[in-house]
């Protein structure tokens, strides 16, 4: 359980005192099955007034409610798609300016997330955004896999933790079934969103070998990455199949 309060402490604003805990790998998709079910039932809700502003506000709330943390990891990689030099790279992800890479990158992931869900009824928004934000907390975790940090902050301190890789990927990809099992009638339609962890650890790769290493902004950028591909694929697979 300290493993959990952890999790809840570490990524999100939920008043939930505990220390950074080992343990807290255990639980990145268990983190993502609780703010994913609050901003479902907010999108459910609000659908029933008008579908974009249900989108803003879910989208809005799971931004809020991680502290602007993995907004801010955007808005840092978006700054290093303006520069090709590796050191470059680095230099400006660990500084605190934004430039126009991170505003137009920013808005390209949200306004597509946001864009996507408002495509979507009440029930099917309600459960895309449940599985997308599992699925965008474990493409986070399996972004630990096999990697390095170029970086002394909290990525070096997470590959630490990430010790025993298959019980730590296993345990976590126990939720992911579990959540589809709740909406099993429409496995079918969101099955395809496990791609998005693919495209998410080949992405991992990529950017490990321009920075030769990862840190916490290629990681929030993942997670954010992520859960737009998974929307976005729900989204397709509702429209074609």
């Amino acid at each position: 359980m300290q493993g959990l309060r952890s999790a809840i402490s570490f990524f999100t604003i939920i008043p939930v005192k505990s220390e950074l805990n080992k343990n807290i790998v255990f639980f990145f998709t268990i983190t993502g099955a609780i703010t994913g079910s609050i901003s479902a039932i907010l999108f459910y809700l609000l659908s029933f007034i008008n579908l974009l502003f249900a989108s803003v506000v879910s989208v809005s709330f799971l931004i809020i409610i991680y502290g602007f943390n993995h907004a801010d990891a955007v808005m840092d990689f978006g700054d290093t798609l303006m520069v090709h030099d590796s050191d470059k790279k680095i230099k400006i992800i660990k500084d605190v300016y934004h430039g126009t890479g991170s505003v137009v990158l920013f808005f390209i992931i949200y306004m597509m997330t946001i864009a996507a869900l408002s495509s979507l009824n009440g029930f099917y928004g309600l459960m895309a955004l449940i599985v997308s934000e599992v699925i965008s907390r474990f493409s986070m975790l399996i972004s630990l896999y096999k990697s390095s940090s170029f970086s002394n902050g909290i990525s070096n301190i997470f590959i630490s933790y990430f010790d025993r890789p298959f019980k730590i990927l296993f345990i976590n990809f126990l939720v992911v079934i579990f959540i589809y099992a709740i909406f099993y009638k429409y496995i079918i339609f969101i099955i395809f969103s496990l791609i998005s962890i693919i495209v998410s650890y080949i992405f991992k790769m990529h950017e490990q070998r321009i920075f030769n290493g990862i840190n916490g902004d290629i990681i929030g950028f993942n997670g954010e990455l992520s859960r737009l591909i998974s929307i976005i694929i729900i989204l397709i697979s509702f429209k074609l199949i």
